[in-house]
Parts: C-alpha cells; sequence; structure tokens
C-alpha cells in the first residue's frame, strides 16, 4: 500500500493529519512508510494535482473527493459532522484504507471507530 501525505510548509493542519494516519495504520496493522511529500510551488501543485495542504493519498487516490478547483498553495477544508475543518476525520481515513486493502468489501477488520 502506497501512502502520501502532501502538505505546503506553513500549513497548520499538516502534523494533526499526520498523527492521525500513523495512528489509522497503526490501528489497521499497516505497517506501510508514510511518503511526505512538501509541496513548493505552483508548478510542483499543478503537477502532483494538489488540492489543498494537508492531501491524504491511498495508493494514488485522495481520502475525500476533493472540490474541482485549480491545484495550488492553497489550504484545504474537509467534510465534518459539525461544518468543514481543517484536516480529515480519523474516520475518514479508516474508511480509505480499508476500502484500498479490501476489507470493506470483505467485512474483515473491526467497525469504523474501533
Amino acid at each position: 500500500m502506497k501512502v502520501e501525505l502532501l502538505f505546503i510548509s506553513d500549513c497548520p493542519n499538516y502534523l494533526e493529519a499526520w498523527s492521525l494516519l500513523e495512528d489509522v495504520l497503526q490501528a489497521e496493522r499497516i505497517s506501510a512508510p508514510i511518503e511526505r511529500i512538501r509541496v513548493r510551488t505552483v508548478e510542483d501543485a499543478r503537477r502532483l494535482r494538489f488540492p489543498g495542504s494537508p492531501t491524504i493519498r491511498i495508493d494514488g487516490k485522495d481520502i475525500e473527493e476533493a472540490p474541482k478547483t485549480e491545484y495550488g498553495l492553497r489550504y484545504r477544508r474537509y467534510k465534518g459532522s459539525s461544518g468543514p475543518r481543517g484536516s480529515p476525520t480519523r474516520a475518514l481515513i479508516h474508511q480509505a484504507i480499508r476500502e484500498r486493502s479490501g476489507q470493506l468489501q470483505t467485512g474483515e477488520g473491526p467497525a469504523v471507530g474501533e
């Protein structure tokens, strides 16, 4: 499994997203390394199809469908139960990892949030 965390250097939510991602990988017993990719320029953002910081991709697929937008050096907003938030929820990360590992289709593993 390929796990990427794309971010810009001044992102206030990057460390929280990284910590959540590490926790979920550990909970799911997945030992894949997290490739941290610092997006430095607008050209990098376009080339990487970077919708904002932080962005988590599992096997090349964004964990949340990014809104159709131009790519650039900006902060990202994720859907949350109480409104937009600056980092993804633990449940969203769990769901994305399980989808990529096939656990949702087979019903294996504990339920999200356990």
